[in-house]
């Protein structure tokens, strides 16, 4: 999110161009989501370093909430850049920038999703397992 933000961010400052778009706003937004959750994170790591059941089941659906507005943002973003190369030829640079932060977006909420789901199945399981286990001397 962050280095599609800058990229977009450089590419608006540094070239000159008559290309007006909003890709950058969807940037920022993302931007602010991750930001949002990493202050969460570090938030319930100095609150509770350990997490209840209940507490690790929230961080899990927060998780996957945020998987999922950022595969819609990323899919904002793509169809965004594509409507960028049919306008003109100066929005090229900036409909490549935001295609390629779009399809990065996608690629990582593809891995995130299938790692949150996981992580919620191991979650229900360890619910119904024995602690300590019994082969634990």
């Amino acid at each position: 999110a962050s280095v599609t933000f800058a990229a977009g961010l450089v590419l608006r400052l540094v070239v000159a161009s008559d290309c007006d778009n909003d890709l950058w706003i969807v940037s920022l937004v993302m931007l602010c989501i991750r930001l949002l959750d990493a202050c969460c994170g570090c938030y319930g790591l100095f609150t509770r370093p350990v997490p209840t059941r209940a507490g690790f089941l929230w961080d899990i659906l927060r998780n996957l909430a945020i998987c999922f507005v950022q595969g819609a943002i990323g899919l904002a973003m793509l169809v965004m850049a594509i409507l960028l190369f049919g306008s003109s030829d100066a929005c090229l640079l900036a409909a490549i920038v935001g295609l390629l932060g779009g399809l990065l977006l996608l690629s990582q909420v593809g891995q995130e999703a299938v790692v949150w789901a996981a992580v919620l199945v191991l979650w229900c399981v360890a619910g119904s397992a024995p602690v300590p286990p019994e082969w634990v001397d």
